[in-house]
């Protein structure tokens, strides 16, 4: 969850990472043009946030299953899924965490959004969120970006009274 929010990366993005596109050195995720809706591929910077997560995954891939290639991976074996192999989808995960959460209706694609809300609460220009997420336009963009009415307000208090 928390590398989807600092990311803006889609599930699928995630969920088929390995370790060998998480470039420590130069703070990204590699994003093939196969692993991407867009075909495009595209490079994801790193926060301190999502670098720290990774890091707790390389962690524990250290600990439980060090030759899996997978960043995301089976912790246990489940039905036709052994230890170390890529988890398949995350559904459940969310649903059960957003329910301890007392949260209703959450998914993993509002993490993105929340991730084009936020950058655009702190003054992100759109094209470089547009750059981040992926998209080929700002308008597509535009479409994840909430605005709150206290954002609103804070927004218009930095006009200044036109000089007389």
């Amino acid at each position: 969850i928390e590398l989807g929010v600092q990311t803006g990366c889609r599930k699928n993005e995630l969920l088929a990472l390995t370790w060998d596109r998480v470039d420590f050195k130069e703070n990204e995720i590699i994003l093939r043009e196969e692993d991407t809706k867009s075909a495009k591929a595209r490079a994801v910077p790193l926060n301190k946030t999502a670098r720290k997560v990774l890091i707790g995954r390389m962690s524990l891939r250290a600990e439980v299953c060090p030759s899996t290639p997978w960043v995301f991976f089976q912790l246990r074996k489940v039905r036709n899924k052994a230890i170390g192999d890529r988890i398949g989808d995350v559904r459940r995960s969310i649903k059960s965490a957003a329910k301890r959460a007392g949260l209703k209706g959450v998914a993993f694609y509002l993490l993105r959004h929340t991730c084009a809300s936020w950058l655009a609460e702190q003054g992100v220009a759109s094209f470089a969120i547009r750059d981040i997420l992926g998209h080929s336009t700002v308008k597509m963009s535009d479409r994840y970006l909430y605005s709150h009415a206290s954002h609103l307000q804070e927004s218009v208090s930095v006009l200044k009274a036109i000089a007389r």
